[in-house]
Formats: structure tokens, C-alpha cells, sequence
């Protein structure tokens, strides 16, 4: 990861995303989900239909743990430069839902911790990297997780993403679950998926 930039580590604000931030959202998500978001996308899209299109359109829902409300941006100078995307898992796994029925995402899906704060996404931009934002946003994350009562954080990450592993595992995260990563063109790791998980 690059660590160039003249920018300080105070030098950034956080903020609830707003509606109109759903495309940067997306452009952020894609950057850090490692082409996940892309198949996804790939999955929803119409015929011809930009990818980034189809993801702004998620992140613009309300009422979803996909959606804008989850969002928290860190800005420099009124430039979006890092997010976190979190949603509360449900308490409790139900036993009546089907498993997921795509195999490239089974994986993932059969990953979760029951009533945690999962952390969908979390990215910084090239240039403001090692300055701080990151961990400044798993904090907002984890006293959100504090305030409503939840059994602690998760996220999902690639074994083979060497530098969030240490970011989750320097906030007190630990390898809880993993399973073997489906390849597809679209998605760049192979190896597995590890389930993390940090106390509140």
C-alpha cells in the first residue's frame, strides 16, 4: 500500500453517508471488496448495464444493510478518501431460511456471526492509507456496536489480503470460521475466506 500523502492524520472528518453519496459508496466498495462486489453486481445487471450503475442503485436504498444509511465516509477536504459499510447481523441464524443457492457466494453467506456488527466494507483511497482513517472508523464502528448492544464486530476477509488481515488483527480481531474461496475470473483471491470477529 502506498503511505505517500501530505495530508495529517487529523486532517479528516467522518459523516453519515447521505443518499446522493450512492455512487461514491459503490466506486468505494468496489475498491475494497477484492471483485466480489462486481460479481454480485454482475448477477443484477441488465443487459449492457454499467456495474457501477447497478451498484449505486443498491446503495441508494433505505431499509437495507446494503444501503447508503450504513455507510460512514471519512472526507479531506470535502473528498470522500475512505468508508466503512456495517449492518447488524440478526440475533440468531434462521433455521428455515434455504442456503444460499449461487456456490461463488455460498461461502460468504455461510460465514456470519449472529447479532454482530458485520463490517461489510471498509477501504481507504490510495495516498491517505496508514494515517489513521482506517482504524478511526473500525472505532466509530465499534462504539456503535457498543451502543446498540451487539455481540461485538465481524468482517470477512481474504487470507490472501495480507494488509487488511493486519488492520482487523491490530483492532483486536481474531480468526473465528473460514471456508474455501469459489474461483472466478471476477473475484482476485483464491485460497480462503476468514471469518474475523472482535469483541465489543
Amino acid at each position: 500500500m502506498p503511505t505517500d500523502t501530505t495530508a495529517p492524520a487529523a486532517a479528516f472528518t467522518l459523516r453519515p453517508a447521505r443518499r446522493d453519496d450512492s455512487r461514491r459508496i459503490a466506486e468505494l466498495i468496489r475498491m475494497a471488496a477484492d471483485g466480489v462486489a462486481d460479481y454480485i453486481w454482475s448477477t443484477l445487471a441488465a443487459p449492457g448495464e454499467d456495474l457501477l450503475d447497478v451498484g449505486a442503485r443498491r446503495y441508494a436504498r433505505d431499509g437495507v444493510g446494503f444501503g447508503y444509511r450504513n455507510a460512514v465516509l471519512a472526507e479531506h477536504d470535502d473528498a470522500v478518501i475512505g468508508f466503512t459499510l456495517a449492518f447488524a447481523m440478526p440475533p440468531r441464524a434462521d433455521a428455515t431460511a434455504e442456503p444460499e443457492a449461487d456456490p461463488i457466494l455460498r461461502p460468504y453467506a455461510e460465514l456470519e456471526v449472529p447479532g454482530s456488527l458485520y463490517i461489510a466494507g471498509i477501504g481507504v483511497q490510495e495516498g491517505f492509507r496508514r494515517h489513521g482513517v482506517a482504524t478511526r472508523l473500525l472505532a466509530a464502528a465499534r462504539a456503535r456496536a457498543r451502543a446498540e448492544a451487539l455481540d461485538g464486530m465481524s468482517a470477512i476477509v481474504f487470507a490472501a489480503n495480507t494488509a487488511s488481515r493486519r488492520l482487523f488483527q491490530g483492532q483486536g480481531f481474531a480468526v473465528i470460521d473460514r471456508r474455501a474461496v469459489v474461483p472466478h475470473p471476477m473475484i482476485r483471491h483464491t485460497g480462503e475466506a476468514l471469518l474475523y470477529h472482535a469483541h465489543s
